[in-house]
């Protein structure tokens, strides 16, 4: 049982890392651009589960959470037309892209990630801090750009005043933010790139 344990706590932080996922993000969006605005996507989602569906062969015990996590994955021919959700992308031009994330209490796009609610959120924490294996606090969510080629600058609007900012590895521009900024009334994320 123990070792079954570990293999899915090691599972998961392998998918967790493949889709630039860490331990404060309960999801992700990674989308991989190529010159001409196509390109592919990858969607990482934490869903809560049935129990039975995650530990079929475990009898003799009283489940009191569970979650799964989803990956799926597609191609686009032009990023333009892609939605997420309210989740915009403007590509006016090869080399520029502008991304808008909408903010508010109405939202939509941040349940293409989660399918969690505020009490399955905490029963997974409150569960997870009594085992080695740490917490999954679910306090972000991230999209990582993979672009042509190397990125000269990426920025958001307002950065400071929001709290967040853009980073950028190789050849990929990426962006956490936190949920409790996505589910506040304002102005939308605009975050442009440009390589």
């Amino acid at each position: 049982m123990l070792k079954q344990l570990l293999l899915i706590c090691t599972l998961l932080g392998c998918l967790l890392a493949i889709g630039g996922c860490d331990d404060t993000d309960i999801g992700s969006i990674e989308i991989t651009l190529k010159n001409d605005g196509s390109g592919e996507i990858t969607v990482v989602r934490v869903m809560s589960s049935s129990p039975s569906s995650t530990q079929p062969d475990v009898e003799g015990v009283d489940w009191n959470s569970s979650a799964a996590l989803v990956v799926t994955n597609g191609h686009f021919d032009q990023v333009s037309s892609l939605h997420l959700g309210e989740i915009k992308f403007q590509m006016a031009q090869s080399g520029f892209l502008r991304v808008e994330l909408p903010r508010g209490s109405n939202v939509k796009w941040p349940s293409l990630l989660t399918a969690f609610d505020a009490k399955d959120q905490e029963a997974l924490n409150h569960s997870a801090k009594k085992t080695s294996i740490g917490t999954l606090s679910m306090k972000s969510v991230k999209v990582v750009l993979t672009l042509p080629s190397t990125p000269i600058s990426s920025g958001v609007a307002e950065s400071e005043v929001l709290g967040i900012s853009p980073t950028i590895k190789k050849t990929s521009a990426s962006l956490t933010i936190p949920l409790d900024l996505i589910r506040n009334d304002g102005h939308p994320i605009v975050w442009d790139i440009t390589w």
